[in-house]
This record gives structure tokens, sequence and C-alpha cells, in this order.
């Protein structure tokens, strides 16, 4: 439960790194805090050309900010700084944070934040942290300690310290010689100004994560883009090498049927003429997808469509044992759409096969249209197989099979999201463990 005082943000990792012990985080130290915890790849560049050396210099400005700022985050740092494994840390931080080298600045502090904050926060079990009525009061008592810090100079903050951890319910791990040897070197902070610039910080993180989305959404969609075209030119091309071969056979074939009456061979002749017609028919579909006919825009009553294909799919789902409800939330009793009527009623009807494959027996199958605005979502859920995330992402390519989440896919979703981008509307796939959401968007 969040704290109620609007001095703390909540709590630091436990005091004792094996468990134990929390002091508060105070919300002006956040910022150092996110800081601290940013990860910044070698020889990278942060937003703006900021290179690694400089985000350095600033994280660490951003951290001595805090410190300065925060006795309680100092007391802690200083107790894990005093715990932590001498052998753990890399030979330049050993001298100044390792168990026989006492940290002597808020500097050595901030360093240790840099170089074991990620590991230090990770590794808590934060269902352990106080809540609720008992955390509050702590609050209160921490609250009044640090008021009181207020009028004590940094460099005796550590001398000071046993109130904290009296506290928070813990001994003091601080040993003495550190407490000295803070004292002595006068908690120097370096470069620090008044100002926390948390805003700073997180503008940095924030504007930097949306740098790395967006490059990353454009080269997916970039991929995406460049599979569609070398799947249009290699369909366009085989739709016409190979329709006239398959033309020739089916002539053939049939005519080789009516000079024979051996029973047998006639079979085998209808067998080869149904699969070429067969054949013709993935080339046709092979060819929407390359080279798609004209849409043709008219206004037609949306729900009353999507009633004829359910009739029209009735016959083979209650066959098996599926049940197929058509809910219209839009509010609309007649929900006009300028649309092809015939491509819309293909792609529902697309979206309605493939879950009573998907499904087999015993199942159901819910339609559902609702408006948004100026679209027209028409959501197909099923209770088949769910889909991962991976098949959600190659579902649309032509021919890519499901069947091992029980869904054949072919070309149907392939067909029916080209029918939707027809329309400058969009199909989506909802990827979960039990069933599958099919959305079709459109504009009305």
């Amino acid at each position: 439960m969040p704290p109620t005082t609007m001095r703390y943000a909540g709590w630091l990792p436990p005091i004792h790194h094996r468990g134990g012990g929390w002091l508060p985080l105070k919300a002006t130290s956040v910022a150092g805090i996110v800081d601290a915890l940013a990860v910044v790849e070698p020889g990278s560049t942060l937003p703006g050309g900021t290179s690694n050396r400089c985000a350095d210099l600033t994280r660490r400005r951003t951290l001595l900010r805090a410190l300065s700022t925060d006795p309680a985050l100092v007391v802690f740092t200083a107790a894990r700084c005093s715990q932590q494994d001498n052998e753990s840390l890399t030979d330049d931080v050993s001298s100044r944070v390792g168990v026989c080298a006492p940290i002597k600045s808020l500097d050595d502090l901030a360093q240790w934040w840099l170089c074991h904050g990620r590991d230090a926060w990770r590794e808590t079990d934060w269902m352990a942290a106080p809540e609720s009525t008992s955390g509050d009061v702590s609050f209160a008592k921490f609250e009044r300690l640090d008021d009181y810090f207020r009028i004590v100079p940094i460099r005796k903050w550590l001398k000071q310290s046993d109130p904290w951890f009296e506290a928070a319910g813990t001994s003091n791990p601080i040993p003495q010689s550190w407490k000295d040897a803070f004292e002595t070197g006068a908690g120097g902070a370096g470069d620090v100004t008044s100002s926390a610039d948390a805003h700073l910080a997180i503008d940095r993180l924030v504007r930097g994560g949306d740098e790395l989305h967006v490059r990353g959404v454009a080269l997916s969609e970039a991929v995406r883009t460049n599979k569609r075209d070398l799947a249009h030119r290699l369909a366009y091309g085989l739709s016409h090498e190979i329709n006239n071969p398959l033309a020739n056979i089916s002539t053939r074939a049939q005519s080789l049927a009516h000079q024979v009456d051996e029973p047998a061979i006639q079979e085998s002749l209808k067998r080869i003429v149904d699969q070429t017609s067969r054949a013709h028919a993935m080339i046709a579909d092979l060819m929407f997808y390359a080279n798609p006919p004209a849409v043709s825009l008219r206004e037609f009553n949306l729900v009353a469509r999507i009633e004829t294909v359910v009739a029209a799919a009735n016959e083979t789902a209650e066959r098996l044992g599926i049940e197929i409800d058509v809910m219209n939330s839009s509010g609309d009793d007649v929900l006009m759409i300028n649309a092809d009527e015939e491509m819309i009623g293909e792609a529902v009807g697309v979206l309605v096969r493939n879950s009573i494959e998907a499904i087999g027996v015993d199942g159901r199958i819910r339609i559902e249209v609702s408006v948004a605005e100026d679209t027209v979502q028409i959501a197909v859920a099923d209770s088949g197989p769910g889909m991962t995330a991976t098949q959600v992402e190659k579902a649309m390519d032509p021919y890519y099979s499901g069947r091992e989440a029980g869904r054949g896919l072919g070309l149907g979703l392939c067909r029916a999201d080209r029918i939707a981008g027809l329309h400058r509307g969009q199909l989506c796939l909802t990827p979960a463990l039990a069933g599958c959401v099919a959305t079709l968007t459109l504009p009305r």
C-alpha cells in the first residue's frame, strides 16, 4: 500500500542484503535511484548525442544531489557498502567501497549505487516490506528523524545514524571506523547543486525509451512491408506460371474420363480434376493477395450481413456441437457502413471458419459488433486453443500453418487481413492460452 505521507515514495531494499530492516525512499530521491539503475549500453549515445561518459557523469551528479538531501539514503547505502563482499567488487571500486577501505564521501556512496544498485534492488523480496497502518507509523517516525537531520551536518550523519536503524528495527552494521572516516572526509559531495532535477532525469529516461520504441516499431513495420512486397511479387509470378499447366492437366483428364469405361480409372481421373480445381482455387487466393480487385463501396447493413454469414456456417457448426452467438453492442438496430459488402462478408466468413476449425467439436463462438468514434469493430471470439505471440505474429503470412495450435490458417487470415487493408482497416489477433479473439476494425 502506498504511504499516506507525501515525503516518502516507498521503501529502499532491506538494510541487510540477506533480508531484514527497511528504510524509507524519499520522493525527491527517486530520480537519483532511477538514474543509477538505468542501463547504458557500452559505446552508445543517449538521445541528443550524449556520450556514455557524459551520461555517467549526469547519473552520478543526480545521485549526489539525492544523497545530499536524504539522510536515510546515506545511512542505507553505507550499511550496504559495509556488508558488501570484498571479492565481488571491481578493483577500481574495492579500494573505496570494500570492507577494508571505509567510505569517505558521498561520491563513494554514489559509486556503490552505480556498481551494485541494480543487484541490491533486484534481490529484494518486496512481499516483506511494511505496509498499511504499520508502514504509516514507521513513516511518521522517519519524518521526525528527517526533520532533525536537517540541522545535522552531512559529515555527522553516519556517526548519528543509530536512530535510523532503531526505527527500522535492526542493528546498525556500519563500523565505527567508517563513521570516523566519513566525518573526517567531511562527507564531500563533489559538484552538488541545490536542485534535485528529478524531472530532468525522468525526462531523459522517457525520451530514451520513446526513441527505442519508435525505432523498434519502424524496423518491425519495414520488415513486414518488405515481406509483404516479396510475397506479392512471388504470388503474382507463380499464378501466371502455374495456371496454364493446371488448366491443361484438367482438360486432358476430363477428356480421358470420357474415353475410358473402367470405373477405377474414371475415379482416378476425377480425383485429378478435383485436385486441379483445388489448385486453381489456391492460385485465385494468391492472385487476390498479389493483385486484389478494386473495392466496390456502397452502404449496407453490417449486422444483417454478419447474420447471413453465420446462417451459412450454422449447419456445419451445429453438426459439430458449436454455438455461434451474434451480439450487437453498437446500439444501432440498422448499422450502416460504406464498404464492399462481398469482401466484408468474406472476411467475417474466414474468421468464423477459422474459429470452427480451431474448436473442432463442442464449443462456442461469439461475434460482437461495436462502434468506436468513426470506426466499427467486429470481434470474433472462440473457445478453441489459444495462440502464442509468435503464432499471432506469423498468422497473416501466406500459408502459415498454426495447426499445432489447432488452427489451419492457410490463406484464410491472410485474405481477411488483405481485405481489411483494402478498406483502410485492420485485423488483429489477441494471443491467449485458451481461446482467441480476432478483431476486424473498419472505418464507417
